[in-house]
């Protein structure tokens, strides 16, 4: 192990051992040390080894294992594929990403991403509901930010929790889709198209 021998005979010395080994002849391979540097192989007993990975064996011999979540490979130098969580705290840094209403995720650890949300959803985990808009569609019930609502209302709320308020005259309901019932009037403008309908003479 590259030791250089020196003395004479009967005393005989064996120093300057390669790096990662001692003892008297140079016989005793070295615990390994971690090192960031991605060069490092364990032939001197320094062993590349990054992201919490832990260091063991001897020069020649060292692995990195118990890698921090979110990362593998022989030096625990390979990001993983993120995935979803429904955690809150789930920044990416291990790995795991907050991202819910139907986010997609993509990325490794540390650099994760959640996109193509539900419609109705936004922001960087899906998280931020969306004004709600209106529809004429009746089976629009809110859920993915489009809500039934017609005859002059207006819409408001979020995603999940849509209104429809202010109906034009002559129409209420939750989306103001029901006409109401006419009542008379002595204005000869009033055709009915708000509820009120130009009646006289006792009709």
């Amino acid at each position: 192990n590259g030791g250089t021998v020196g003395g004479t005979t009967g005393s005989c010395t064996c120093n300057s051992c390669n790096a990662g080994y001692d003892g008297d002849n140079c016989q005793i391979a070295s615990t390994c040390t971690a090192s960031t540097d991605s060069s490092k192989t364990g032939s001197d007993g320094v062993f590349y080894c990054i992201n919490g990975g832990t260091v063991g064996g001897t020069t020649g011999d060292c692995a990195c294992n118990s890698c921090n979540a979110g990362y593998f490979g022989a030096s625990c130098q390979t990001a993983s594929t993120c995935t979803a969580s429904t955690n809150s705290s789930k920044d990416g840094s291990d790995g795991a990403f907050y991202c819910i209403n139907g986010g997609d995720i993509a990325g490794t650890t540390g650099t994760c991403m959640c996109t193509t949300c539900n419609s109705g959803y936004g922001g960087a985990s899906c998280q931020i509901l969306g004004a709600c808009s209106a529809s004429t569609n009746s089976s629009k019930d809110g859920s993915d930010g489009a809500f039934y609502c017609i005859n002059g209302g207006t819409v408001g709320g979020t995603t999940g929790s849509c209104t429809c308020n202010s109906c034009n005259a002559g129409y209420d309901g939750d989306n103001c889709q029901i006409a109401s019932t006419c009542t008379a009037s002595t204005d000869s403008s009033k055709t009915g198209s708000d509820g009120v309908f130009y009646c006289i003479n006792g009709g």
